[in-house]
């Protein structure tokens, strides 16, 4: 129906109005009469939005709510937010310092490597006659080093949709190094998990 049909039907259906009886279209439906108040609190609620029409006496058409000024002061013309689930597990994001989000194996196998560094030269350096100073340096940077490692595991973990309380498996002799093997080959989620996004940004197997 247009919009000067719409008016017509209005005019003639209801007779004569008063200046605060407004009317409102939702989905081609003519709602009304109600009092200006009344239609401020339903702009306020959201109910009659910006894109809206409304109509009162005195007005030659109807128009959008937000393009009359007594009313377009109560729209609210700020942008929804993006429909992308901010709060989901796909937009976690990765950080080497943070144990949320996913790593793929060869960032973990890069990182893995570079923080075993440390302990490597600690292990040299121990064994000899350096000062003690220089141990307690090495040991505490290698402690460092190690919950580092830790947080890269449970990323890789969560990269294979495992919990990251399975590192624990680490402190098992022998579990440890097969354990070890898993998690370094194991492929990826493809896809989001509850864990987060794929880091190889692929699109989820379907099934």
């Amino acid at each position: 129906m247009s919009l000067g049909a719409l008016n017509f039907l209005t005019i003639n259906y209801f007779g004569v109005q008063n200046m605060g009886e407004w009317y409102y279209a939702k989905e081609n439906e003519k709602i009304g009469p109600v009092e200006k108040e009344e239609l401020l609190d339903l702009i306020k609620q959201k109910v009659v939005k910006g894109e809206d029409l409304v109509w009162t006496q005195g007005m030659e058409d109807w128009k959008k709510t937000k393009e009359i000024d007594a009313l377009s002061s109560t729209v609210d013309t700020s942008s929804p937010p993006p429909n992308n689930a901010e709060n989901s597990a796909d937009v976690v994001e990765e950080s080497f310092f943070s144990s949320e989000g996913r790593l793929r194996r060869k960032t973990y196998f890069i990182r893995v490597l570079l923080l075993s560094i440390p302990g490597a030269i600690f292990s040299v350096v121990s064994e000899g006659s350096a000062e003690s100073g220089l141990i307690g340096f090495l040991a505490l940077i290698t402690i460092i080093c190690s919950i580092f490692a830790i947080i890269q595991a449970v990323k890789r973990l969560h990269d294979i949709n495992m919990s990251g309380g399975y590192w624990l498996l680490f402190f098992l002799p022998l579990v440890n190094f097969i354990f070890g093997l898993y998690i370094l080959f194991k492929d990826g989620t493809a896809g989001p998990n509850k864990y987060g996004k794929d880091p190889k940004v692929r699109v989820a197997e379907s099934s």
